[in-house]
């Protein structure tokens, strides 16, 4: 026979043995356990689904800014070989050569060596009439720049230089040091705009990146108005010192400069939104 061990309470009644109680409590907390392993499982597959699918987006993003920046190099070079071109064109240009024949022509006179020099002269004739009419055509509708004064030679050079290929990398980061190009305290306007946190958290990542990179392109515009800032606050006090408004012109073609980053740090912030 089997000897269970009952325990009898005050009223009588017998108990369950407390060693079934620890099992079925053990095999509730390992149940628990499982359904935790599992959620934890499903939730990693999914992080690394996700992540997998953004590693793939910035495969292709990066593919693009590839292909657009061959692209660009490509526009750059046609741009300077387009440039030498007209050079070229515009120096080489002078009185223009007619091919003179070798011989007189006398329209009166007969033979065939006579006739076809008068067909050839008159088919140049009529070829030079041609060309005329089709550039005076090209100089109607072709787009001219205008442009003002000639600035030193050497400027110009740096000035083109930097607009094409930009500035060496650890040149630029420190011309956007905190500590060597801060904002006045009191221009709040010179920051770059953060995204706001709520709305990070719900787009995309390829929005994101693009953000990223307006938001690299903002702080170029903000930092050289601040030097710029900083330029024009100490050309008023010069000129207050000195008495005179020999700096006033100057003084407004900066502020005209300043009024121009703001507009684009402004269409920075515009087309974020667009993302």
């Amino acid at each position: 026979m089997l000897n269970v061990n009952v325990v009898l309470d005050r009223s009588g009644k017998g108990k369950q043995p407390e060693k079934s109680a620890q099992s079925s409590s053990s095999k509730d907390i390992s149940v628990a356990e499982s359904r935790m392993i599992m959620a934890v499982m499903s939730l990693q597959n999914s992080i690394e689904k996700q992540t997998s699918r953004m590693n793939e987006q910035d495969k292709r993003i990066n593919e693009h800014n590839k292909q657009i920046k061959n692209l660009l190099d490509k526009i750059t070079l046609y741009d300077e070989d387009y440039y030498d071109c007209q050079i070229d064109e515009e120096c080489d240009k002078g009185a223009e050569h007619v091919a003179q024949p070798c011989c007189e022509i006398d329209p009166q006179a007969g033979g065939k060596e006579n006739d076809y020099l008068v067909s050839r002269k008159r088919k140049t004739d009529e070829d030079t009439n041609n060309n005329s009419r089709f550039s005076s055509l090209a100089k109607r509708f072709k787009a001219v720049e205008t442009c003002d004064a000639p600035i030193d030679s050497v400027l110009a050079e740096n000035i083109t230089e930097l607009f094409r290929k930009g500035i060496d990398e650890e040149r630029y980061n420190d011309l956007i040091k905190e500590e060597n190009n801060a904002r006045p305290e009191n221009c709040e306007g010179l920051c770059v705009v953060q995204t706001n946190q709520s709305v990070w958290d719900i787009i995309g990542p390829v929005a994101r990146i693009n953000d990223k990179k307006m938001q690299g392109i903002d702080f170029s515009v903000v930092k050289g108005a601040t030097i710029l800032a900083k330029v024009v606050d100490k050309m008023a006090k010069l000129e207050t010192e000195i008495g005179n408004d020999r700096f006033s012109k100057l003084k407004d073609e900066c502020n005209d400069v300043l009024a121009l980053l703001g507009h684009a740090n402004n269409q920075i912030n515009l087309a974020k939104k667009t993302f």
